[in-house]
Protein backbone atom coordinates (compact mmCIF):
# COMPACT_ATOMS: atom_id res chain seq x y z
CA UNK A 1 0.00 0.00 0.00
CA UNK A 2 1.18 3.51 -0.93
CA UNK A 3 1.66 5.36 2.61
CA UNK A 4 0.78 8.50 0.71
CA UNK A 5 -2.34 6.84 0.06
CA UNK A 6 -4.58 7.35 3.30
CA UNK A 7 -7.45 5.00 1.37
CA UNK A 8 -7.84 2.05 2.79
CA UNK A 9 -7.89 -0.71 0.34
CA UNK A 10 -8.68 -4.78 0.58
CA UNK A 11 -4.62 -5.65 1.56
CA UNK A 12 -5.03 -3.24 4.49
CA UNK A 13 -8.33 -5.03 5.47
CA UNK A 14 -6.41 -8.82 4.72
CA UNK A 15 -3.73 -7.44 7.03
CA UNK A 16 -6.01 -6.32 9.95
CA UNK A 17 -7.97 -9.78 9.57
CA UNK A 18 -5.48 -12.17 9.00
CA UNK A 19 -6.70 -13.36 5.80
CA UNK A 20 -6.03 -13.15 1.59
CA UNK A 21 -6.53 -10.52 -0.43
CA UNK A 22 -8.10 -12.83 -2.37
CA UNK A 23 -10.50 -14.06 0.83
CA UNK A 24 -11.84 -10.33 1.40
CA UNK A 25 -12.24 -10.23 -2.47
CA UNK A 26 -14.93 -12.86 -2.16
CA UNK A 27 -16.67 -11.35 0.94
CA UNK A 28 -16.83 -8.37 -0.42
CA UNK A 29 -18.49 -9.49 -3.46
CA UNK A 30 -20.29 -11.94 -1.41
CA UNK A 31 -18.78 -14.33 -4.22
CA UNK A 32 -17.20 -18.45 -3.26
CA UNK A 33 -16.70 -20.63 -0.13
CA UNK A 34 -16.22 -18.14 3.10
CA UNK A 35 -17.20 -19.03 6.41
CA UNK A 36 -19.77 -16.75 7.84
CA UNK A 37 -17.53 -15.97 11.06
CA UNK A 38 -14.96 -15.02 8.28
CA UNK A 39 -17.33 -12.88 6.22
CA UNK A 40 -18.41 -10.96 9.05
CA UNK A 41 -15.01 -10.27 10.71
CA UNK A 42 -14.60 -8.82 6.89
CA UNK A 43 -17.28 -6.88 7.07
CA UNK A 44 -16.85 -5.17 9.98
CA UNK A 45 -13.60 -4.32 9.27
CA UNK A 46 -14.00 -2.77 5.85
CA UNK A 47 -16.79 -0.73 7.88
CA UNK A 48 -14.50 0.36 10.19
CA UNK A 49 -11.93 1.48 7.89
CA UNK A 50 -14.51 3.07 5.81
CA UNK A 51 -13.63 1.14 2.46
CA UNK A 52 -15.02 1.66 -0.49
CA UNK A 53 -14.92 0.04 -3.84
CA UNK A 54 -13.61 1.45 -6.73
CA UNK A 55 -16.71 1.05 -8.77
CA UNK A 56 -15.30 2.88 -11.84
CA UNK A 57 -12.39 0.19 -11.67
CA UNK A 58 -14.62 -3.15 -11.10
CA UNK A 59 -16.82 -1.48 -14.19
CA UNK A 60 -13.71 -1.76 -16.77
CA UNK A 61 -12.49 -4.81 -15.86
CA UNK A 62 -15.45 -6.20 -15.59
CA UNK A 63 -17.26 -4.52 -18.61
CA UNK A 64 -19.99 -3.85 -16.47
CA UNK A 65 -21.41 -0.51 -14.67
CA UNK A 66 -23.77 -2.72 -11.95
CA UNK A 67 -26.84 -0.11 -13.86
CA UNK A 68 -30.16 -1.21 -15.55
CA UNK A 69 -32.19 0.76 -17.90
CA UNK A 70 -35.78 1.01 -17.13
CA UNK A 71 -37.48 2.69 -19.75
CA UNK A 72 -41.38 3.26 -19.39
CA UNK A 73 -44.56 4.76 -21.15
CA UNK A 74 -44.67 7.06 -18.15
CA UNK A 75 -43.95 7.39 -14.44
CA UNK A 76 -46.70 9.57 -12.95
CA UNK A 77 -49.08 7.20 -12.49
CA UNK A 78 -49.68 5.04 -9.46
CA UNK A 79 -49.10 1.46 -11.07
CA UNK A 80 -45.82 2.73 -12.76
CA UNK A 81 -44.32 4.27 -9.48
CA UNK A 82 -44.95 1.12 -8.00
CA UNK A 83 -43.39 -0.74 -10.59
CA UNK A 84 -40.24 1.67 -10.48
CA UNK A 85 -40.66 1.25 -6.55
CA UNK A 86 -40.08 -2.53 -7.07
CA UNK A 87 -37.36 -2.22 -9.42
CA UNK A 88 -35.30 -0.23 -7.26
CA UNK A 89 -35.72 -1.96 -4.09
CA UNK A 90 -34.29 -5.66 -6.23
CA UNK A 91 -31.95 -3.56 -7.66
CA UNK A 92 -30.70 -2.34 -4.12
CA UNK A 93 -30.46 -5.83 -2.92
CA UNK A 94 -28.34 -7.30 -5.47
CA UNK A 95 -25.75 -4.13 -5.29
CA UNK A 96 -27.36 -2.43 -9.19
CA UNK A 97 -29.08 1.12 -9.49
CA UNK A 98 -31.36 2.03 -12.05
CA UNK A 99 -31.38 4.79 -14.82
CA UNK A 100 -35.32 5.53 -15.42
CA UNK A 101 -36.21 6.89 -19.42
CA UNK A 102 -39.96 7.90 -20.06
CA UNK A 103 -41.15 7.61 -23.78
CA UNK A 104 -44.85 9.29 -23.32
CA UNK A 105 -46.29 6.71 -25.69
CA UNK A 106 -43.43 7.43 -28.74
CA UNK A 107 -41.99 4.47 -30.45
CA UNK A 108 -39.32 6.48 -31.86
CA UNK A 109 -38.35 8.50 -28.57
CA UNK A 110 -38.41 4.37 -26.92
CA UNK A 111 -35.63 3.77 -29.48
CA UNK A 112 -33.63 6.39 -28.79
CA UNK A 113 -34.07 6.09 -25.02
CA UNK A 114 -32.92 2.67 -25.28
CA UNK A 115 -30.21 3.75 -27.44
CA UNK A 116 -28.74 6.19 -24.39
CA UNK A 117 -29.00 4.03 -22.10
CA UNK A 118 -27.12 1.48 -23.51
CA UNK A 119 -24.38 4.18 -24.77
CA UNK A 120 -24.37 4.99 -20.91
CA UNK A 121 -23.21 1.89 -20.31
CA UNK A 122 -26.05 0.13 -18.64
CA UNK A 123 -26.10 -3.59 -18.33
CA UNK A 124 -29.47 -3.99 -19.31
CA UNK A 125 -32.62 -3.19 -20.43
CA UNK A 126 -36.29 -3.85 -18.47
CA UNK A 127 -39.12 -2.20 -21.11
CA UNK A 128 -42.41 -1.44 -20.96
CA UNK A 129 -43.15 -1.17 -24.96
CA UNK A 130 -45.22 1.66 -26.28
CA UNK A 131 -46.09 -0.17 -29.33
CA UNK A 132 -46.81 -3.82 -29.81
CA UNK A 133 -45.31 -4.17 -33.25
CA UNK A 134 -43.19 -1.16 -34.23
CA UNK A 135 -40.35 -1.77 -32.20
CA UNK A 136 -39.82 -5.19 -32.83
CA UNK A 137 -37.29 -5.19 -35.70
CA UNK A 138 -35.10 -2.64 -33.68
CA UNK A 139 -35.04 -5.33 -30.27
CA UNK A 140 -34.93 -8.26 -32.57
CA UNK A 141 -31.65 -6.31 -33.56
CA UNK A 142 -30.22 -5.73 -30.12
CA UNK A 143 -31.03 -8.81 -28.81
CA UNK A 144 -28.86 -10.03 -31.69
CA UNK A 145 -25.66 -7.79 -30.60
CA UNK A 146 -25.94 -9.85 -27.31
CA UNK A 147 -28.02 -6.98 -25.01
CA UNK A 148 -30.34 -8.53 -22.38
CA UNK A 149 -34.03 -7.17 -22.06
CA UNK A 150 -36.79 -8.00 -20.40
CA UNK A 151 -40.48 -6.81 -21.46
CA UNK A 152 -43.04 -6.19 -18.89
CA UNK A 153 -46.52 -5.78 -18.22
CA UNK A 154 -46.58 -6.16 -22.77
CA UNK A 155 -45.10 -8.09 -24.56
CA UNK A 156 -44.26 -7.65 -28.17
CA UNK A 157 -45.04 -10.54 -30.65
CA UNK A 158 -41.79 -12.09 -32.68
CA UNK A 159 -39.29 -10.56 -30.27
CA UNK A 160 -38.12 -14.05 -28.73
CA UNK A 161 -36.78 -12.03 -24.64
CA UNK A 162 -37.80 -12.78 -21.54
CA UNK A 163 -41.21 -10.89 -19.77
CA UNK A 164 -42.85 -10.18 -16.72
CA UNK A 165 -46.57 -9.96 -16.53
CA UNK A 166 -49.71 -10.33 -15.48
CA UNK A 167 -52.06 -12.98 -16.28
CA UNK A 168 -54.25 -10.44 -18.64
CA UNK A 169 -56.69 -13.56 -19.68
CA UNK A 170 -57.03 -13.95 -15.83
CA UNK A 171 -58.35 -10.26 -15.01
CA UNK A 172 -60.82 -10.43 -17.57
CA UNK A 173 -61.99 -13.53 -16.55
CA UNK A 174 -62.48 -12.03 -12.90
CA UNK A 175 -64.35 -9.30 -14.08
CA UNK A 176 -66.63 -11.26 -15.92
CA UNK A 177 -66.93 -13.80 -13.25
CA UNK A 178 -67.80 -11.06 -10.76
CA UNK A 179 -70.15 -9.05 -12.49
CA UNK A 180 -72.03 -12.30 -13.53
CA UNK A 181 -72.13 -13.17 -9.86
CA UNK A 182 -73.59 -9.81 -9.00
CA UNK A 183 -76.80 -10.84 -11.27
CA UNK A 184 -75.49 -8.88 -14.27
CA UNK A 185 -75.87 -10.15 -17.95
CA UNK A 186 -75.84 -7.57 -20.54
CA UNK A 187 -72.43 -6.94 -20.55
CA UNK A 188 -70.13 -4.43 -21.88
CA UNK A 189 -66.39 -3.74 -22.64
CA UNK A 190 -64.87 -0.25 -22.79
CA UNK A 191 -61.46 -0.50 -24.23
CA UNK A 192 -58.90 1.34 -26.36
CA UNK A 193 -59.65 1.65 -30.61
CA UNK A 194 -58.50 -1.17 -31.54
CA UNK A 195 -57.18 0.04 -34.60
CA UNK A 196 -54.70 2.30 -32.86
CA UNK A 197 -51.18 0.43 -33.21
CA UNK A 198 -50.83 1.31 -29.65
CA UNK A 199 -53.57 -1.02 -28.58
CA UNK A 200 -51.73 -3.77 -26.56
CA UNK A 201 -51.54 -7.12 -25.94
CA UNK A 202 -52.43 -6.76 -22.16
CA UNK A 203 -55.61 -5.17 -23.60
CA UNK A 204 -56.34 -7.46 -26.07
CA UNK A 205 -56.57 -10.59 -23.70
CA UNK A 206 -57.95 -8.77 -20.65
CA UNK A 207 -61.00 -8.45 -23.39
CA UNK A 208 -60.20 -12.30 -24.52
CA UNK A 209 -60.52 -13.56 -21.05
CA UNK A 210 -63.83 -11.21 -20.23
CA UNK A 211 -65.29 -12.43 -23.42
CA UNK A 212 -64.41 -16.26 -22.84
CA UNK A 213 -65.60 -16.46 -19.53
CA UNK A 214 -69.03 -14.84 -20.70
CA UNK A 215 -69.63 -17.09 -23.40
CA UNK A 216 -68.92 -20.16 -21.37
CA UNK A 217 -71.60 -19.26 -19.10
CA UNK A 218 -74.32 -19.47 -22.26
CA UNK A 219 -74.43 -15.38 -22.64
CA UNK A 220 -73.95 -13.59 -26.10
CA UNK A 221 -70.76 -11.81 -26.27
CA UNK A 222 -70.36 -8.32 -24.50
CA UNK A 223 -70.60 -5.24 -26.60
CA UNK A 224 -66.82 -3.60 -27.21
CA UNK A 225 -67.20 0.03 -26.87
CA UNK A 226 -63.94 1.33 -28.58
CA UNK A 227 -62.49 4.82 -27.35
CA UNK A 228 -61.02 6.64 -29.66
CA UNK A 229 -58.32 8.48 -27.46
CA UNK A 230 -54.57 9.47 -28.13
CA UNK A 231 -52.17 7.64 -26.10
CA UNK A 232 -51.22 10.06 -23.53
CA UNK A 233 -54.93 11.30 -23.86
CA UNK A 234 -56.62 10.96 -20.46
CA UNK A 235 -59.79 9.03 -21.52
CA UNK A 236 -62.47 10.01 -19.17
CA UNK A 237 -64.45 12.22 -21.31
CA UNK A 238 -64.41 10.66 -24.20
CA UNK A 239 -65.69 7.79 -22.81
CA UNK A 240 -68.48 9.61 -21.29
CA UNK A 241 -69.18 10.85 -24.87
CA UNK A 242 -69.42 7.53 -26.42
CA UNK A 243 -70.74 5.19 -23.69
CA UNK A 244 -74.10 7.70 -23.40
CA UNK A 245 -75.90 6.26 -26.86
CA UNK A 246 -75.54 2.19 -24.92
CA UNK A 247 -77.97 3.86 -22.15
CA UNK A 248 -80.73 5.06 -24.19
CA UNK A 249 -83.44 1.43 -24.80
CA UNK A 250 -84.81 -1.28 -22.22
CA UNK A 251 -81.42 -3.13 -23.26
CA UNK A 252 -78.85 -1.07 -22.10
CA UNK A 253 -75.89 -2.78 -20.63
CA UNK A 254 -76.25 -3.31 -16.74
CA UNK A 255 -72.54 -4.25 -16.35
CA UNK A 256 -69.55 -2.87 -17.85
CA UNK A 257 -65.76 -4.14 -17.56
CA UNK A 258 -63.12 -0.89 -18.17
CA UNK A 259 -59.45 -2.57 -18.77
CA UNK A 260 -58.25 0.27 -17.46
CA UNK A 261 -59.37 2.40 -14.44
CA UNK A 262 -59.76 5.89 -16.56
CA UNK A 263 -62.29 3.58 -18.83
CA UNK A 264 -64.10 2.16 -16.09
CA UNK A 265 -64.42 5.47 -14.28
CA UNK A 266 -65.61 7.02 -17.08
CA UNK A 267 -68.14 4.94 -17.58
CA UNK A 268 -68.99 5.64 -14.12
CA UNK A 269 -69.51 8.99 -14.91
CA UNK A 270 -71.72 8.62 -18.05
CA UNK A 271 -74.20 5.88 -16.34
CA UNK A 272 -74.80 8.93 -13.60
CA UNK A 273 -74.98 11.65 -15.86
CA UNK A 274 -77.91 9.75 -17.55
CA UNK A 275 -79.66 9.06 -14.33
CA UNK A 276 -78.32 5.73 -14.44
CA UNK A 277 -77.56 4.51 -10.86
CA UNK A 278 -74.56 3.17 -10.05
CA UNK A 279 -74.20 -0.25 -8.65
CA UNK A 280 -78.45 -0.01 -8.11
CA UNK A 281 -79.07 -0.09 -12.17
CA UNK A 282 -75.73 -1.05 -13.29
CA UNK A 283 -71.95 -2.12 -12.20
CA UNK A 284 -68.33 -1.19 -13.22
CA UNK A 285 -65.33 -2.93 -12.82
CA UNK A 286 -61.59 -1.42 -13.48
CA UNK A 287 -58.05 -2.44 -14.03
CA UNK A 288 -55.04 -1.15 -11.77
CA UNK A 289 -56.46 -0.52 -8.59
CA UNK A 290 -55.38 2.97 -8.83
CA UNK A 291 -54.86 5.03 -5.47
CA UNK A 292 -58.36 7.08 -5.94
CA UNK A 293 -60.57 4.50 -6.41
CA UNK A 294 -61.74 4.52 -2.65
CA UNK A 295 -62.56 7.90 -3.18
CA UNK A 296 -64.47 8.36 -6.04
CA UNK A 297 -68.00 9.10 -5.64
CA UNK A 298 -68.66 5.41 -6.24
CA UNK A 299 -65.70 3.69 -5.06
CA UNK A 300 -64.23 1.32 -8.03
CA UNK A 301 -64.03 -2.18 -7.93
CA UNK A 302 -60.67 -3.47 -9.66
CA UNK A 303 -59.06 -5.56 -10.89
CA UNK A 304 -55.41 -5.86 -8.98
CA UNK A 305 -52.26 -5.87 -11.04
CA UNK A 306 -49.23 -6.64 -8.44
CA UNK A 307 -47.05 -3.62 -9.84
CA UNK A 308 -44.12 -3.70 -7.48
CA UNK A 309 -43.82 -7.81 -7.48
CA UNK A 310 -43.66 -7.15 -11.72
CA UNK A 311 -40.85 -4.82 -11.02
CA UNK A 312 -39.23 -6.87 -8.44
CA UNK A 313 -39.69 -9.64 -10.89
CA UNK A 314 -38.56 -8.14 -13.78
CA UNK A 315 -34.51 -7.29 -12.36
CA UNK A 316 -34.10 -10.81 -11.05
CA UNK A 317 -34.80 -12.18 -14.23
CA UNK A 318 -32.83 -9.53 -16.15
CA UNK A 319 -30.23 -10.40 -13.45
CA UNK A 320 -29.96 -13.91 -14.06
CA UNK A 321 -29.55 -13.49 -17.54
CA UNK A 322 -26.57 -11.52 -17.09
CA UNK A 323 -24.92 -13.67 -13.72
CA UNK A 324 -25.22 -16.66 -15.85
CA UNK A 325 -24.74 -15.21 -19.42
CA UNK A 326 -27.61 -17.52 -20.74
CA UNK A 327 -27.40 -16.24 -24.15
CA UNK A 328 -29.28 -17.99 -26.69
CA UNK A 329 -31.50 -19.43 -23.55
CA UNK A 330 -35.39 -19.96 -24.20
CA UNK A 331 -37.29 -17.01 -23.27
CA UNK A 332 -39.04 -17.29 -19.92
CA UNK A 333 -42.54 -15.89 -19.39
CA UNK A 334 -43.35 -14.89 -16.10
CA UNK A 335 -47.51 -14.80 -15.29
CA UNK A 336 -47.88 -12.94 -12.05
CA UNK A 337 -51.63 -13.27 -10.78
CA UNK A 338 -53.97 -10.66 -10.30
CA UNK A 339 -56.38 -10.03 -7.11
CA UNK A 340 -60.03 -8.61 -7.51
CA UNK A 341 -60.62 -5.62 -5.25
CA UNK A 342 -64.33 -5.32 -4.81
CA UNK A 343 -65.93 -1.50 -3.99
CA UNK A 344 -68.99 -0.27 -4.14
CA UNK A 345 -69.28 0.30 -8.15
CA UNK A 346 -70.49 -3.62 -8.92
CA UNK A 347 -72.10 -4.61 -5.12
CA UNK A 348 -73.96 -7.51 -5.14
CA UNK A 349 -77.64 -8.25 -6.38
CA UNK A 350 -78.63 -9.11 -3.16
CA UNK A 351 -77.31 -5.88 -1.53
CA UNK A 352 -78.85 -3.72 -4.36
CA UNK A 353 -82.01 -4.97 -3.78
CA UNK A 354 -81.54 -4.45 0.11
Amino acid sequence: MDPNNSQPNMDLIAQAVGVSRTTVHRALRDKGRISESTRRRILAEAQRLGYRPNLLARALSEKRTATLGVILVAADSYWTSQLIAGAEQAAREHQHSILLATTSADPALERRMADLLLAKGVDGLIVLPADPETNAGFYRGLLAEGVRCVFVDREMRGVPTDAVTTDNLQVGRLAAEHLLSTGRRRLAVVTRASGAHWLQTSVQQRTEGFTQLIRAAGLPPPRLLEVEAAPDQDPVERVRDQVAPLLIGNHRPDGFFGVGDRLAYGAVQALLEAGVRVPEEAGVVGVNDSEWNDYLRVPLTSVRQPMRLMGAEAVRLLLRRLTDGTDGAVPQRILLQPALIVRCSSAPLAARLA
